[in-house]
């Protein structure tokens, strides 16, 4: 949704041609719009936005996840976690701190007390149609022959998270077209069914 943190939009892509009579929408196909959403300072040294292209790699039960919610917490153990409780992952596994001052490097280099711990393990991937949306605003492999890439041009924001990339105006919008090409096909059918009783009268003359 538009208030839901990093959330990525993910939406039906259509075609309403001259369809058969009483048929509107055809689905022809999904597709997920990543674009970037509206960065927001929080202040907490467990956050963390990506700018630019890019998701952070998780551990779930199910296997490896993808996801830009950057609001991370540490579990009583230490290790860096999801607000879901999924393990955030760095290039060495499961990112574990000790207590000490955090700090998130913009190539998303973590450190304690200045020594450098892991590194938030950023990965992007050649096309949207790679990925699919899972649960708990996660996103996993679409494609078993995709494979992870190093984005380019991306920082890590410590102490931000994004924000949902769902404009309320722009689905507003897209609701009030889609509505309107409903009201049109609708006049279009209501005329077709008219001609089609007037020429059934005319057959009966």
């Amino acid at each position: 949704s538009a208030a839901s943190q990093g959330f990525i939009d993910y939406r039906d892509i259509s075609a309403s041609p001259f369809l058969p009579i009483k048929t509107f929408v055809e689905q022809q196909s999904t597709a997920t719009d990543i674009s970037q959403g509206e960065i927001k300072k929080t202040g907490s040294p467990l956050d963390a936005a990506i700018s630019g292209e890019g998701f952070f790699k998780v551990s779930t039960p199910n296997g490896d996840r993808y996801t830009r919610q950057g609001s991370f917490t540490l579990d009583s153990e230490g290790r860096l976690m999801t607000k879901d409780g999924y393990s955030v992952m760095g290039e060495g596994g499961v990112i574990t701190l000790t207590p000490g001052k955090i700090e998130i490097a913009s190539d998303g280099t973590i450190s304690v007390d200045g020594i450098t711990v892991d590194k938030l393990n950023v990965v992007a991937f050649s096309s949207p149609d790679a990925i699919e949306k899972d649960s708990d605003g996660l996103f996993k492999m679409a494609d078993v022959n995709a494979n992870e890439t190093t984005p380019e041009g991306t920082a890590v924001v410590q102490g931000h998270i994004e924000s949902s990339n769902v404009s309320v105006v722009k689905e507003m919008t897209a609701m009030i077209e889609v509505l309107r090409a409903y009201e049109s096909q609708m006049k279009l059918i209501q005329t077709f069914d008219e001609l089609t009783q007037k020429a059934m009268e005319m057959g009966r003359v």
